[in-house]
């Protein structure tokens, strides 16, 4: 489901940069990996608010926690996605599908975003 997800992100931000960067500039791998980074960060943030909500625990984060937090992320990230080129066997395994596959893909990616950001705002505003 990731790699899927991971995939739509990339071709969205591919398309996007063949229009409007030069071919020098052109990363979208890394601008996938940051966007989906933030997005799984939303998430974590989401389930620390539920934590300290409901299990009443106070949970206090310095920033040098909060930097080596975000280094593991992107790191894990890079591992899965970017490291010996694997978004392009990722990018390769989706690029044949069939057209309901691809609007099947592009609903799920589209409701990882949107949720992700209601699951925060609901949980945020009742804590």
């Amino acid at each position: 489901m990731f790699y899927n997800i991971f995939y739509r992100f990339y071709s969205f931000f591919k398309y996007t940069e063949e229009n409007l960067t030069p071919k020098s500039l052109r990363m979208p791998q890394h601008i996938t990996v940051f966007f989906f980074m933030i997005l799984f960060i939303l998430n974590i943030g989401t389930f620390v608010l539920l934590i300290k909500e409901y299990l009443r625990l106070k949970i206090v984060l310095n920033e040098i926690e909060i930097i080596a937090f975000l280094i593991l992320v992107y790191a894990s990230f890079y591992f899965v996605f970017i490291h010996k080129k694997k978004y392009l066997k990722i990018a390769k395994r989706y690029e044949g599908e069939t057209k309901t596959k691809r609007v099947l893909g592009i609903l799920l990616a589209l409701s990882y975003i949107v949720l992700s950001i209601i699951f925060l705002v609901i949980v945020d505003y009742n804590t």
